[in-house]
């Protein structure tokens, strides 16, 4: 006889949160490879830029990026011009000083000219920024729900609220699994068996099946 569970509002909101929890991560993984184009445009663009910054993710920085994306256009933007922006940017925090700084560095940057890459840097940041709107837009989506449900996952120590809420959405009922070794093995981070004839080997590496979600969170949380 099967043994039939009713539908309930837990129900609801787990098949809510898994596929929102999903759709985030890939979107921030999305955003860290752009991330990750950026470093490289800069470097052929602007390679002196990274060391007038504390990093080159900064509002700031893409601000002045998206609107001067070459060596040239920085170093023959006028000076009044480039200190509101990077003032305005900065909320105050990058003055005349800085904009002196760096269009000085412009002017003696071993960088040439790409108007290609420029367009391509341009264009990469505007995706950046867009996918920020919707990694924002998801995460409210998100707390609201776990507003709702008040799980205690997030009270535990070194649990930031990113892992545990993935960490709920991909288990959600622990009484589904007997042991934490079931909860692994569903992660796919259990060790693998190798065996040939007699030989057991005992250096095994993660199996790495199931939810890679799952996989990425528990990581992270350890």
């Amino acid at each position: 006889m099967l043994n039939l569970k009713s539908y309930s509002d837990s129900s609801y909101h787990n098949e809510e949160l898994k596929p929102l929890t999903r759709y985030c991560f890939d979107k921030v993984q999305q955003r860290a490879q752009l991330k990750q184009s950026v470093s490289k445009l800069v470097t052929i663009l602007f390679p002196e830029l990274e060391k007038l910054v504390p990093s080159l993710h900064l509002a700031s920085v893409y601000t002045l990026l998206s609107e001067l994306p070459s060596v040239r256009e920085i170093a023959s933007c006028h000076l009044a011009h480039l200190t509101k922006l990077l003032e305005s940017a900065s909320k105050g925090r990058y003055s005349r000083k800085k904009a002196i700084e760096i269009r000085e560095s412009d002017r003696t940057s071993i960088s040439s000219n790409m108007p290609a890459r420029s367009l391509e840097l341009r264009h990469t940041l505007r995706l950046i920024g867009e996918l920020d709107s919707e990694i924002t837009e998801i995460e409210s989506e998100i707390k609201r729900i776990m507003d709702r449900i008040s799980s205690p996952i997030l009270t535990i120590p070194g649990t930031g609220y990113r892992m545990g809420v993935m960490i709920l959405a991909e288990i959600w009922d622990f009484s589904r699994f007997d042991s934490p070794d079931k909860i692994l093995a569903y992660a796919g981070a259990s060790p693998s068996t190798y065996q040939s004839g007699q030989l057991e080997s005992s250096y095994s590496h993660m199996e790495k099946r199931g939810s890679r979600y799952l996989r990425f969170a528990l990581i992270n949380a350890t």
